[in-house]
Order: C-alpha cells, then structure tokens, then sequence
C-alpha cells in the first residue's frame, strides 16, 4: 500500500481537520489528490466549514474588523478601503495551521 499523499499534521493534527471526510476519500498520489490536499492547507470560503471552531471564529473575527474598518471609512477616516473579494483572497494565503490558536498571534 503506497503512503498516504496528505502529510500527517494535515489528516490527524490538532490544527488540521480533525475527521474530515474530504481526506479519508481521497486516492493516492494522483493529480487530483495533490490539488485537493493543497487547497486543504489554506483557508477559503469552501474549507470554511471543515474548520475547527478557533478557526472559524478567527476569520470571523478578521471580517469583522474588516466592516469596521469599513465604518470608519464611511465616517471620514483616512483608511484605505478593500473590498470583501480582498479580504477572502488575503485569508486565502493563510495557512490554516496558523489560524486559530494563540501562537499565531506572536
């Protein structure tokens, strides 16, 4: 039996997807397998729900400043405004092991 493609702290780690259905169906070593195990590794609005709870509440927590800051903007202040597809295309880049725990934060 080949070794699994997903590397270990993805399947079975704390800050990973703890039974996730997605990665017990994948197939060893194929193209498609290596696509899904990378999209699996940052967050986006399709891995949203796969999330743990720390993760969820951490990107909520980011879109929430985001409006705020918005609010602010329509007040006057002098910041500059990105819009929501910004936002989700920056947490796109950040890999979920990062999110959602107090170590992230240093």
């Amino acid at each position: 039996m080949p070794p699994p493609l997903v590397p270990p702290h993805i399947r079975f780690g704390f800050r990973g997807f703890k039974d996730c259905p997605l990665l017990e169906r994948m197939e060893p070593d194929t193209s498609k397998t290596r696509l899904q195990a990378l999209r699996l590794q940052c967050w986006s609005v399709r891995t949203h729900r796969l999330c743990t709870e720390p993760q969820r509440l951490w990107v909520v927590t980011v879109l929430l400043v985001a409006r705020r800051l918005d609010g602010l903007i329509e007040e006057g202040a002098s910041v500059p405004r990105l819009p929501i597809e910004m936002w989700t295309a920056i947490l796109g880049y950040v890999r979920l092991e990062d999110i959602g725990t107090t170590s992230a934060v240093a």
